[in-house]
């Protein structure tokens, strides 16, 4: 019998680990609007929607990995910002734990992906988990509030903190050198982490 996984946070991520692994796992993904041609099997509801306990009830493992929608980041004040990352976060954990607690539910393990942007930008040199990091702004908070209920939530986990994803389906640099505009921040010499989306597939895989 297959490995089931259920994908919270069904979008590019989670494609390129259904393109890479679907002989392997049966796979379930849920996200608030549909995909055109799409194979993987999709429950179109909030994470918080009562609508995806059956499926926590028949996954074995969760991948998490849900975004804020391209609508969402456009032109928000800080304020708002903070919101709607809260929201895509930390309130869907918080959902999630509520849900597997509450239902007994015995999941073999969730797998956060989570971002290197918890890290502080005025600081260089290692940093390992033990590290205390200094918090500079909301979006770390997030951030490390996520991983924070979920790492005592008493479930098993895995915290993937990712580098910038590129790949099949996102932007990428020969795309960015044929753009007629290229913004500011994108010239600088700002030292930026990049991880190829099947990489990550991979470390999750295993």
């Amino acid at each position: 019998m297959s490995p089931r996984l259920l994908i919270l946070g069904y979008g590019r991520l989670g494609q390129a680990f259904y393109r890479k692994y679907h002989d392997r796992y049966e796979i379930q993904g849920v996200r608030r609007t549909p995909l055109p041609d799409d194979p993987c099997p999709l429950i179109m509801e909030p994470i918080q929607s009562d609508a995806i306990l059956p499926l926590l009830h028949w996954a074995d493992r969760v991948l998490f990995c849900p975004a804020p929608g391209k609508s969402e980041e456009k032109n928000l004040d800080k304020e708002t910002e903070f919101y709607v990352y809260q929201d895509t976060y930390v309130a869907n954990m918080v959902s999630l734990v509520d849900r597997v607690r509450s239902e007994k539910i015995e999941l073999q393990q969730v797998i956060l992906i989570s971002s290197t942007g918890v890290y502080p930008k005025s600081s260089d040199g290692l940093w390992t988990e033990d590290c205390s990091i200094p918090l500079e702004n909301q979006r770390q908070w997030t951030l490390l509030d996520t991983e924070y209920v979920l790492m005592h939530s008493h479930i098993p986990y895995v915290i993937l903190r990712c580098g910038g994803l590129y790949g099949e389906g996102r932007e990428n640099f020969s795309r960015l050198a044929g753009r007629e505009q290229i913004l500011t921040s994108e010239m600088s010499d700002e030292r930026i982490s990049l991880l190829h989306q099947e990489d990550v597939c991979a470390v999750a895989d295993l």
